[in-house]
């Protein structure tokens, strides 16, 4: 491994080997790319430099949120903002960051990168340790009816009990302290890589209404990568929510490709968002990523999403079918297109070759604390076969398990 691939926190999606024709690594919406995005970031004029101040981009946005332009600040990409409101933080006095329990990657990396102690919370950490009162629950392992048989019953507890015993990896910088002592907080609904509800949000909204006018403010950032993209149909949040809201379209327009982001900053942050400005390079987005924002807010392209999440909602059942033939247990609760499960044993790294090889790929979780398991963006149909063949196809030695 180079010096810069091991300096990279992991990432879904394409690799060294190119782009794999099922991508279950990705949260991607599956159904995309939205046709008329994709044909508004065709159609951009990359011969221009954005206007620098992106007013137009910023009213669009304010509008579509319900805010002010002034409240909208623009990022090359969520992970831009990442490390741009972290440079914030640190420049402020941060001494620690608080963290979600399983999170993406680029949150501890910046903090890491400017000295920053990692908090989780012992509230809110999910230890899935037997004594745990967080351990997975038979539960989250039964299917919505009861088994038609003693046998089946019998499996589920086996696959609930293999999940037990599969417990997650604290990492060493990692202090398990009160996260509310942070000067940056971060959360994420739906989170990733279990698309779980995020416990943060409550303590929030508590510290928001005690906070004493005097302290110096703390950054709360909400990422709401996966928003547009859960299957409860549950409402975004409120334009007046005492946090940072951090959006990246990319991934429900199905054009990851397409590096943009915006914020929508809480109100009264001016000073915040001005120093945001301060530390951000010139025209942080180009011309594809401005035309991608402003179809973002675009009615027909609401309407694409909106339809494309009853899709995904179908294709989802259907995946957690097919997880469950393979003898997969899965961690229930996902709210969204994506959720986690743990094959027989754990994932293995000669299966992962063995699936890249036949142009599958999976996002294996130990980065997230979670060894062995894998989380598993919602596909269509023909992949979803295609994963069930290439699985059943392992060396002999390596599907007694879950033949």
């Amino acid at each position: 491994m180079s010096v810069l691939l091991a300096a990279l926190p992991p990432h879904g999606g394409p690799d060294a080997a190119g782009v794999p024709l099922h991508d279950f690594s990705t949260n991607s919406n599956a159904c995309g790319p939205c046709p008329e995005a994709l044909h508004a970031v065709q159609q951009a004029d990359a011969t221009c430099y954005p206007d620098p101040a992106y007013t137009a981009l910023r009213e669009s946005l304010g509008a579509f949120h319900g805010v002010a332009p002034e409240r909208i600040v623009l990022a090359g990409s969520a992970s831009e903002f990442i490390h741009r409101i972290t440079a914030l933080a640190a420049q402020q006095g941060a001494c620690a960051v608080a963290l979600p329990a399983h999170c993406y990657g680029d949150y501890p990396q910046a903090a890491q990168a400017r000295g920053l102690a990692l908090l989780r919370s012992l509230g809110a950490y999910r230890t899935w340790s037997v004594e745990s009162e967080n351990r997975p629950q038979r539960a989250q392992f039964l299917p919505e009816s009861q088994p038609h048989s003693r046998a089946m019953g019998q499996k589920y507890g086996e696959k609930w009990a293999a999940a037990v015993d599969w417990q997650p990896t604290i990492s060493k910088s990692d202090r398990l302290l009160d996260a509310g002592s942070a000067s940056l907080q971060w959360a994420c609904e739906p989170g990733s890589p279990q698309g779980l509800a995020d416990p943060a949000l409550g303590l929030w909204a508590q510290a928001a209404a005690d906070a004493d006018p005097a302290a110096p403010p703390v950054l709360r950032v909400l990422d709401c990568a996966y928003a547009p993209l859960r299957l409860d149909g549950a409402a975004w949040p409120e334009s007046f929510a005492p946090y940072w809201q951090l959006w990246t379209p990319n991934k429900a327009l199905g054009l990851t490709g397409v590096r943009a982001a915006y914020a929508v900053a809480p109100p009264g942050s001016g000073a915040q968002v001005q120093a945001l400005s301060a530390l951000a390079p010139s025209w942080p987005v180009g011309a594809h990523g401005v035309a991608m924002l402003q179809a973002w807010v675009q009615p027909g392209v609401q309407r694409w999403r909106a339809a494309s999440l009853v899709t995904l909602a179908v294709w989802k059942q259907r995946q957690l079918a097919l997880c469950e033939r393979l003898g997969w247990a899965v961690q229930g609760g996902s709210l969204a297109n994506y959720f986690c499960a743990l094959p027989p044993g754990g994932l293995q790294e000669r299966d992962g070759a063995h699936l890249r090889a036949a142009g599958i790929k999976l996002r294996e979780c130990t980065s997230f604390g979670l060894p062995g398991w894998v989380r598993l963006g919602v596909r269509p149909p023909a992949a979803q076969d295609a994963l069930q063949v290439a699985w059943r196809a392992r060396a002999p030695d390596a599907g007694k398990k879950d033949s």
